[in-house]
């Protein structure tokens, strides 16, 4: 859970981090922007169940903040909203179910629809920053589809996100039934991380060697003026791995181009 009080309200309002408030202007300035889109997919090899993807996908979601946030202003101040779990204001994160196998190239087709999506800009004040979509390209071979808006989550943390996933999915068709602990999920931690090394010696000399060591250094060039120059990384990231591989980790495979 958040830091913040809790209130008969459907959300919490916790501070941005450093990094996070230089992407939000970044998106200001340039609300039609895609860039900063992030996308990746697992390859799963295997009889794969639609229903228990949306389930476990609903477990996790309900145990990571960064799946339920949007990005508001308050006063002039941004704020990420952390939205609660069961919140009767807001959808739960869907699943859907797109066939292709009926499709001549069923890949090339999934592909050029996550390229499509890719393109298109989130509003991070309504959501959703979070999409996720099942490709069925077989019956025994499905491309599950991850977007995040680098707001929410950073590429490492989307593969983080994608790793829960997949476990918690294993981890539903083992036998012995054993759900994996979702740790580590709230993002309070986080800010008072930050808020510590701020505060710290280590910062400010941090700081101080940084001015040294980029001093002189030419003045980065400035896009023309009505021009953002923003454009999205054109292709998701793929994994391979398997369904149902009980005691492995999941779809946590290798990565591909």
């Amino acid at each position: 859970m958040t830091d913040a009080p809790h209130t008969t309200t459907s959300h919490d309002d916790v501070p941005l981090t450093s990094a996070q408030r230089g992407i939000w202007f970044a998106q200001r300035i340039g609300a039609d922007s895609a860039a900063y889109n992030v996308a990746e997919y697992a390859d799963v090899r295997g009889p794969l169940d639609p229903a228990v993807l949306r389930t476990v996908v609903g477990r996790v979601v309900d145990g990571t903040e960064a799946l339920r946030v949007t990005f508001i202003e308050r006063d002039g101040v941004p704020v990420r909203r952390v939205h609660r779990t069961g919140a009767t204001d807001r959808s739960p994160l869907d699943v859907p179910l797109v066939d292709l196998s009926g499709h001549q190239d069923p890949h090339g087709e999934a592909l050029r629809r996550m390229e499509t999506a890719l393109r298109q800009p989130a509003d991070i004040a309504t959501g959703p920053l979070v999409r996720l979509t099942l490709y069925r390209l077989t019956q025994t071979r499905h491309l599950f589809h991850q977007q995040v808006h680098h707001l929410a989550l950073d590429g490492y943390g989307a593969a983080l996100a994608l790793a829960r996933i997949a476990d918690a999915y294993t981890a539903a068709l083992t036998p012995s039934g054993a759900e994996p602990p979702l740790t580590g999920g709230a993002l309070a931690p986080l800010i008072d991380e930050e808020r510590a090394y701020r505060a710290s010696g280590w910062h400010s000399e941090d700081r101080e060697f940084w001015t040294r060591y980029l001093s002189g250094s030419p003045v980065p060039a400035r896009p023309d003026a009505g021009h953002c120059g923003f454009a999205p990384r054109c292709r998701p990231a793929g994994r391979t791995g398997c369904a149902q591989r009980p005691g492995s980790r999941g779809w946590a495979g290798r990565r591909s181009s």
